[in-house]
């Protein structure tokens, strides 16, 4: 903290190497200094350090200063050992929080993590009478890929494909792995066309460039499906996404590398937003 003053690098490699507090030099305003390190439970690393301090007794005027007890460390020793236990467990929390929502290959959402957002997006969406779309895509003959190259280039190239996704959409739009090489983006306040022209743009920015992979550049397409919510539906994120995987099959059939979009619907489209 700015009153305490910085830790010295020395000091620093001390703290490491002892895994013990050190009483440090009086502060510029005669405080007694303590430095207590945050030792990992696990292993010797020290991820941080607890100053602490203590101003010289009077008001106005240095009085006598009274150093940190043997007692004292012990006490401040055991807080930071608390105070660490409780930082790794809010990290441990995290990794599962992450876990339980994230593909650890591509660092997307997971299917069901998409699938949650996509019912809660759906529900806001018919409740506000907002537009909303979603488009799928499938990498174009992934499977000749793994058979020619191997699957470690087949996971680089799907690491490549989330990644120009993730790029290239807005932070409000979520990308997930919806299975194997197909991947599903959730588009709130996109209509129709809108997610049309996005599709149609992330299907030229993935053929514009191979894939630099361990075995080489790797020419990679993808097939797109497009589907939009409209009003007066009251399917949810399921009958939606199976919509867009009807069109996304449609531009397999007519060839691959394209953009096919769902147009067969009986009500009328939400507005773009303006």
């Amino acid at each position: 903290e700015a009153g305490l003053g910085a830790v010295d690098p020395a000091t620093l490699a001390e703290l490491a190497r002892t895994r013990q507090a050190i009483r440090l030099p009086d502060g510029a305003d005669g405080a007694v200094r303590l430095a207590v390190p945050l030792v990992a439970t696990h292993g010797s690393a020290t991820a941080g350090v607890v100053l602490l301090e203590r101003q010289p007794d009077g008001v106005g005027e240095e009085g006598p200063k009274e150093r940190f007890s043997d007692e004292e460390i012990e006490v401040a020793t055991a807080f930071a050992s608390q105070a660490m236990t409780a930082i790794e467990n809010a990290r441990l929390f995290g990794d599962v929080q992450r876990l339980a929502t994230v593909d650890g290959l591509t660092e997307v959402a997971n299917r069901r993590h998409f699938f949650d957002l996509a019912e809660l997006e759906c529900e806001r969406a018919r409740r506000y009478e907002r537009p909303l779309a979603v488009l799928m895509l499938d990498i174009d003959h992934f499977k000749a890929i793994n058979d020619t190259h191997g699957h470690a280039v087949g996971d680089q190239v799907l690491r490549s494909v989330a990644a120009t996704l993730r790029n290239r959409l807005r932070l409000t739009e979520v990308v997930g792995r919806y299975g194997g090489e197909e991947f599903a983006a959730l588009l709130p306040e996109t209509g129709l066309l809108s997610a049309e022209r996005l599709a149609e743009r992330l299907r030229q920015a993935l053929a514009a460039e191979p894939v630099a992979t361990d075995a080489g550049p790797v020419v990679v397409t993808a097939s797109f499906g497009v589907a939009a919510l409209y009003s007066g539906a009251e399917a949810g994120a399921v009958a939606l996404l199976k919509l867009a995987d009807g069109a996304l099959y449609e531009a397999k059939r007519a060839g691959r590398n394209r953009v096919r979009v769902h147009h067969d619907l009986p009500t009328s489209p939400l507005p773009e937003p303006v």
